[in-house]
């Protein structure tokens, strides 16, 4: 794919100062030309260097997308709480994997295959199959508003995990040939503040989560609009030293190094002071977890998952990262 700062194979600021048709072969631009040049140029890699993303036009009334998986659904439910200006977007998902969460955002294309390869003028279609199953997850139901074969609707899932997707009445029938793309409707939080939290459930595939979640910021990176990205947690069954930990210790280290202004590390924060912050006592069994480079299991509810009042200390950094980003 071709890098944001390159036109073909050449980098953007050289192909901007390509010299035209008209000019002659070796004439030097002139002056206030090659300002100019260089401005654009200079606008150009701030904005797609990891320059830190505008402050948001109207701060206080800007809605805040979460996206992710159980562990979003965890904390989302107190951000209103340190936030209660802001509309909340939930879109936290129990189980789902970076690349389910990436098709819920219109980052990757989600394909169905529909019985008769025709959609009739109204009503209920059950797809025959759709990849990836973009709203399967721990709920027993769900749906989620887009399109399909340009037919807008609702795709609807339910607790067997069937795929129905419902129409918009139309003047005809629509052709929906094999693998027809299912677009979903994401226009209403695209000005949202975006909250990311994937990967934890690819674990160890390094390269998936990463292309996952590149893809679901690229828009927001070239528009220059305000996001976090959050550190992949590990497991009590993934100690400094595994394959897995080191995994997710890429994960994070490369998230970091690429998105430096939008990255949040809400697992040192847990290993560093949620301790502190939930008034639990840092005694023999929580220094035992540390040294592991583990999540204290006094934190813990399970092997992954964070107590009620430690998803709220949560949603109180990622809110406090907000304020203080100025978004």
């Amino acid at each position: 794919m071709t890098h944001p700062l390159e036109i073909g194979s050449k980098p953007r600021f050289l192909a901007l100062m390509k010299i035209g048709p008209n000019r002659r072969q070796g004439a030097a631009p002139a002056p206030n030309r090659i300002s100019r040049l260089i401005l654009i140029a200079a606008a150009v890699a701030a904005s797609t260097l990891g320059a830190p993303p505008l402050r948001a036009q109207t701060p206080n009334g800007t809605c805040i997308r979460t996206l992710g998986d159980s562990l979003t659904s965890g904390y989302q439910r107190f951000l209103s709480r340190f936030i209660p200006d802001r509309k909340i977007v939930p879109g936290g998902l129990g189980a789902q994997t970076s690349t389910q969460i990436a098709a819920r955002a219109g980052a990757i294309p989600t394909r169905v295959f529909v019985p008769g390869d025709s959609l009739p003028r109204s009503g209920t279609v059950q797809l025959a199959s759709i990849q990836p199953r973009l709203i399967s997850s721990s709920n027993k139901a769900d749906e989620i508003e887009g399109s399909l074969a340009g037919r807008p609707g609702r795709l609807t899932r339910d607790a067997s995990d069937r795929y129905d997707f419902v129409l918009n009445p139309a003047d005809r029938e629509t052709p929906a040939p094999p693998g027809s793309l299912f677009a979903p409707q994401t226009s209403d939080v695209d000005k949202c503040v975006l909250v990311l939290w994937a990967g934890r459930n690819d674990i160890p595939a390094s390269a998936t989560i990463l292309a996952n979640i590149d893809a679901i910021l690229e828009p927001y990176v070239l528009r220059r609009a305000p996001f976090l990205v959050i550190s992949v947690l590990n497991s009590d069954s993934e100690p400094a030293g595994s394959a897995r930990f080191a995994a997710v210790m890429r994960i994070n280290q490369t998230l970091a190094q690429k998105y430096p202004s939008g990255f949040l590390d809400v697992r040192r924060y847990l290993m560093d002071s949620a301790l502190a912050d939930a008034k639990l006592p840092a005694d023999d069994e929580a220094r035992t977890w540390l040294a592991k480079d583990l999540i204290p299991a006094s934190l813990r509810k399970d092997g992954i998952h964070l107590k009620d009042e430690v998803d709220a200390l949560v949603a109180k950094f990622i809110a406090s990262a907000i304020k203080n980003r100025q978004w």
